[in-house]
């Protein structure tokens, strides 16, 4: 390619003024302006400036389509369905993520890579709208190859955030951390995601009811911030530009409302993160129910029943089963006020809602439970599924694997099997992986 959008050294800092590189290229080259427009869109995208992306990301298409590389256009419409999903829109990322996959059936060249992140961001999707097979999957069989190959940060944040709470949510709290300490040891990447990283783990210590450590971890991923410096900012959160700072106030605000909720001013922190554009939806929403809890406790009780059901009717309308999820800590507290909960379940789409965050949480180990499963043995079951082996089912769940064979030898004795093949068999017939 005469453009490739590698060639062009973008940055956040000075992203205007890299626009001059369009005086540069004439009119008709429709290939180095989609690609000028394609590395903007990943700058954007990483810097949460989402209508500026997605103004981006139109012209590129509008440049690409005009040429006959449709591997360009693939890219453009999957960084597309990405930003739909940072924006908590999972419907319309999967539309965008149709024309991707059209866009690379048109490539003349086999690319596994791409092909990798096109099945990546499908598992996503999936669990964010509450299906989380496919993710499962990805995660015991993909992720090897998907550290060998390139991945764009915008993805990565993706990943991490996904890949962590399923793992937490169907595994373990050990299982999740073992997955973010993968990334860590990927010395290169890990100096550009280290803290992505870091906050996401302290996000799975909240959810795992680990405030304390959880606090104590907060505390040692950057000193300089503390959570009277944090509410002192007020108003200001609004203009946080930096996405590694917002990401450590939304940490920090969470940990506040769980040890401190009558905090002075912490309701106007709330107001202050809440005004921020670049907030992804899953901060949005997250910071949208900790003023509800925070109303709450502070004996306000039809303020606190009106923000959650504003917060949860948006949910349900755009179908964001794992992002409600990731917040279940808070949701459990809200809901211990019954007015709370009846004008919850007063809404059908809230309880709807409601009824499939809990099915997506809980509907394996349930249909396990109705023949006879144990927790352990269903999740061992599900590694079976997966084509995991021992050892690693073992290293998942934090058990020896003189453990993991004698919930095995319990498995097949009420599965009424003697081999690892018939257990998948005899769970598929009984749709147990489902």
């Amino acid at each position: 390619l005469l453009h490739g959008w590698e060639d062009f050294d973008i940055g956040a800092p000075d992203l205007d003024a890299d626009y001059a590189i369009l005086t540069e290229l004439g009119a008709g080259d429709d290939l180095g302006r989609g690609s000028f427009y394609n590395a903007v869109l990943e700058v954007y995208i990483r810097t949460h400036r989402f209508a500026e992306a997605d103004h981006a990301a139109t012209l590129a298409m509008a440049h690409y389509a005009r040429t006959d590389v449709p591997i360009l256009s693939f890219y453009i419409a999957l960084h597309r369905a990405m930003l739909r999903m940072l924006q908590g829109d999972p419907a319309d990322s999967a539309r965008f993520l149709r024309d991707a996959r059209a866009h690379l059936s048109a490539v003349r060249f086999e690319s596994p890579g791409d092909a990798r992140l096109l099945s990546l961001l499908a598992a996503c999707i999936d669990y964010e709208r509450g299906r989380s097979d496919a993710l499962m999957r990805f995660l015991s069989m993909d992720l090897d190859d998907l550290f060998q190959g390139e991945l764009w940060p915008s993805l990565a944040e993706m990943v991490i955030a996904y890949g962590a709470q399923a793992l937490s949510e169907h595994r373990s709290t050990m299982a999740a951390r073992g997955f973010l300490d993968r990334w860590r040891v990927l010395q290169e990447r890990a100096l550009q995601f280290r803290l992505m990283i870091d906050t996401r783990e302290v996000a799975v210590l909240q959810n795992a009811n680990r405030w304390i450590e959880a606090g104590t971890r907060a505390m040692a991923l950057s000193p300089d911030t503390t959570a009277d410096g944090l509410i002192a900012q007020g108003a200001d959160l609004a203009r946080l530009t930096d996405r590694d700072a917002i990401a450590l106030a939304v940490l920090w605000l969470r940990q506040i409302t769980h040890d401190t909720p009558r905090r002075e001013g912490l309701p106007e922190a709330l107001d202050g993160i809440l005004g921020n554009p670049r907030l992804t939806y899953r901060q949005r929403l997250a910071a949208e129910l900790w003023r509800a809890e925070v109303l709450r406790r502070r004996k306000r009780p039809g303020e606190a029943r009106a923000q959650a059901l504003r917060a949860l009717e948006t949910a349900a309308r755009l179908d964001a089963i794992a992002s409600v999820s990731d917040e279940r800590a808070t949701l459990d507290s809200l809901t211990t006020n019954r007015r709370i909960r009846d004008a919850l379940d007063g809404s059908a789409p809230v309880r709807r809602l409601l009824r499939r965050v809990q099915e997506a949480r809980h509907g394996r180990l349930r249909r396990g439970r109705a023949h006879g499963l144990t927790r352990q043995e269903t999740r061992i079951l599900h590694g079976l599924g997966e084509g995991v082996t021992n050892k690693a089912i073992a290293n998942a769940m934090g058990l020896s694997e003189a453990t993991v064979k004698f919930h095995l030898r319990n498995l097949y004795a009420k599965l009424g099997c003697a081999t690892r093949a018939e257990a998948v068999r005899s769970a598929t017939e009984l749709r147990l992986f489902h």
